[in-house]
């Protein structure tokens, strides 16, 4: 069975070449890794939010496109393996279900607050520490 995908889709950060112990690069850092994730999903959601919003172009699993500027559709559709896709699919369906509106809001505060976290860690803030503020 094929995965529906968008036209002109998410870029997923690079991967260096496998040289470590279990397949992982040497210099791979998951945590870099799933930020880069994050943000390339805010850039591929971003330009789709708010009154002058662009609509996205998803082929369905028959090949058909499927035109939608619906947050809550364009992420039933986008089907992605990594976990941050599961995380972004689990805020849009939390938000569909108790408010039925605001799914790609919610989607990309969470993708924006994200982002800053990087820069948190940036400077040295603990993992545990952000997560405690963001509660």
């Amino acid at each position: 069975m094929s995965r529906p995908f968008a036209v002109g889709a998410m870029q997923a950060p690079p991967i260096p070449a496998k040289s470590g112990a279990g397949g992982k690069p040497a210099d791979f850092d998951l945590l870099t890794h799933n930020l880069g994730m994050a943000s390339a999903f805010e850039d591929f959601l971003a330009p789709a939010y708010g009154p002058g919003g662009r609509a996205k172009l998803f082929l369905d699993p028959k090949g058909r496109p499927v035109p939608t500027t619906d947050g809550a559709r364009m992420l039933a559709l986008l089907d992605s393996p990594h976990p941050v896709g599961r995380v972004v699919k689990a805020v849009a369906a939390a938000q569909e279900e108790q408010w039925r509106d605001g799914t790609k809001l919610a989607v990309l505060l969470a993708l924006r607050l994200l982002r800053r976290a990087e820069q948190l860690l940036a400077r040295g803030v603990h993992p545990s520490r952000i997560i405690r503020g963001y509660e």
